[in-house]
């Protein structure tokens, strides 16, 4: 998130430099996510040339904000 709040004099510089860290973060958590999926392929592969079970559980996503509002509410 982006902080929309500086002194005058120099926000527009601040604000190109926050946007261009958020899209950096943004671009990061991208990397990750994907580094994340190839790693649980090539586990799942080494798993079965050794020709063992796969792995259970290690699969599991966090509940989006959405999903989380929702059993905040049943709650």
């Amino acid at each position: 998130m982006c902080i929309d709040y500086f002194n005058f004099a120099t926000a527009f510089v601040v604000m190109v430099y926050l946007c261009v860290h958020c899209a950096d973060f943004k671009n990061l958590d991208l990397q990750i996510s994907e580094t994340h999926n190839e790693l649980k392929q090539k586990v799942n592969k080494l798993r079965d040339l050794e020709h063992k079970e796969e792995l259970h559980g290690f699969s599991l996503n966090p509940l989006s904000k959405e999903e989380m509002a929702a059993v905040q509410n049943v709650l």
